[in-house]
């Protein structure tokens, strides 16, 4: 079961490198038969099962969280959890039913193929839970930048208390798109999943998914996934570049400014950077030839 296998192993170079499980289950006891065998219009997938098994729960949140503290929001979770999972193939049948919220929300093919169609051949997935401040607005310019474009992927779904309204983080994005950014630069869909606040074992996770949809690089922060006090300053960002070598998208750094209050740099900021101070140099030069 792959809820055994939490820890990347170099040993095992053949393995596949997943840091979790994706768990969704609607009963904990053995055996309890669910109402309903026909497939109805709300369907979205069959599950076949093909195994019923117990977990460990401490391990299982240990192995992912890098904690048993119940203050972790994932930590409760798992704990909540009831004591059996069910494994085994699922049928796709159809998507859920189109909403306002999921207008955004593409597959793998529908991205790929819009990235064909942009001319884009270097991609920076930028994952985020929350809607665009001054520090995404950088990283974000400055994956304009230095590559084709870039592919924000919103996580929209069920997040800890305090977090932005996912109407919130969508509208937000559909201003800078419409208003800020140069067009055909910065393409929005959303993901359709929860937040484990998992930090590191995430944030690969995250690499993972947006290698799927066709990206070659993907911005790994200096907190990516973390809650609270859990992980430590770019602990997600190390593990990402660590095991850079089974992936197929490239980790983009960035780095703290030294008062660690903002995510302002990226690896590649310095061309941004010195691009805004020749063009006020020639400014200057251009106001002091008109003046003399």
């Amino acid at each position: 079961h792959m809820i055994s296998y939490l820890k990347m192993d170099d040993t095992e170079p053949n393995s596949q490198k997943y840091t979790y499980s994706n768990c969704r289950f609607k009963t904990g006891k053995k055996n309890k038969k669910f109402p309903g065998d026909e497939v109805n219009e709300k369907c979205e997938g069959i599950l076949h099962v093909e195994d019923i098994y117990s977990f460990d729960k401490k391990n299982t949140a240990n192995g992912v969280y890098g904690t048993n503290d119940e203050s972790h929001p994932g930590v409760a979770k798992t704990n909540g959890m009831k004591d059996f999972l069910v494994g085994g193939e699922i049928d796709y049948i159809q998507k859920p039913n189109a909403s306002e919220i999921r207008k955004y929300r593409m597959t793998p093919v529908e991205t790929r193929e819009a990235f064909a169609k942009a001319g884009w051949e270097k991609i920076v997935a930028f994952q985020t839970r929350n809607p665009p401040h001054v520090a995404h607005e950088i990283l974000q310019k400055t994956a304009i930048t230095t590559r084709d474009g870039v592919f924000v992927n919103p996580l929209i779904g069920k997040k800890k208390s305090g977090d932005f309204k996912d109407e919130v983080i969508i509208k937000a994005y559909e201003a800078m798109i419409e208003n800020y950014y140069p067009e055909n630069r910065c393409r929005l869909a959303t993901l359709h999943t929860e937040m484990k606040y998992a930090g590191p074992k995430e944030a690969i996770h995250h690499a993972i998914m947006r290698q799927n949809y066709g990206c070659t690089h993907i911005i790994i922060g200096r907190d990516h996934a973390g809650v609270g006090k859990y992980y430590t300053k770019y602990e997600s960002q190390k593990l990402c570049i660590k095991y850079e070598k089974y992936l197929k998208v490239k980790i983009s750094k960035q780095e703290a400014p030294k008062d660690g209050k903002e995510e302002l740099y990226e690896t590649r900021w310095v061309w941004y950077h010195t691009l805004l101070v020749v063009e006020l140099f020639i400014i200057i030069l251009l106001l002091l030839y008109i003046a003399i």
